[in-house]
């Protein structure tokens, strides 16, 4: 399988769909799973997964935990994609996504970053955010840009995979891990310009 999505959500039944809906659109049935990560005690989830019921490639994997990064090691550890996009369950993946992937393979990165397309609640485009394109994703990461979002990224799944999220962090959770990251090693790292996700803000 080429592409695993992780999807942590709560309390966002409205948007969910369209989040799912982005990835399937892109890929072959054969190429991606959607897993899709309930946590807490919230079940609106439940009305979004009758409508994706018939479709194999949405993985349905609830946790007790109402943490975001509770749900995002767990989607990472059941994920069978060589490749992990993170999203938000109110953000969408972009086309560019899958030039992301076609760079990834053909020059055997870790990490690729890509652009995020900032939108309103209706989907509006008011600024794209480019990653740094010079030097190494260490360089990327602690520019004051704070390019540091899961969104922009795709990862490796058999390089990051021990990397554990901090379940103890309610704030920066993704600035956090992407600095642990920092702290191990320089990765093989590129980047594109193309948008690869909208970001709800």
């Amino acid at each position: 399988m080429l592409l695993s999505v992780i999807i942590p959500t709560y309390k966002r039944s409205t948007f969910l769909p369209k989040a799912i809906t982005s990835a399937l659109h892109l890929f072959d049935k054969k190429d991606i799973e959607i897993i899709v990560v309930p946590n807490g005690s919230d079940d609106s989830w439940k009305i979004v997964a009758a409508q994706f019921a018939s479709n194999p490639q949405v993985r349905w994997s609830p946790i007790s935990k109402p943490h975001g990064n509770a749900a995002r090691n767990h989607g990472l550890k059941i994920a069978r994609g060589m490749y992990v996009k993170f999203l938000d369950d109110d953000d969408s993946l972009l086309p560019g996504t899958i030039f992301q992937i076609e760079t990834a393979q053909n020059k055997y990165l870790e990490i690729c970053s890509g652009s995020v397309d900032l939108v309103n609640l209706e989907g509006k485009l008011y600024c794209a955010l480019h990653p740094i394109a010079n030097g190494g994703f260490i360089e990327s990461i602690l520019d004051k840009s704070r390019k540091t979002g899961l969104q922009y990224h795709l990862y490796q799944k058999s390089a990051i995979s021990s990397f554990v999220f901090n379940e103890d962090i309610d704030v920066g959770q993704d600035t956090y891990w992407s600095h642990t990251l920092c702290q191990k090693r320089e990765w093989d790292w590129g980047v594109i310009q193309e948008s690869v996700c909208t970001w709800v803000q």
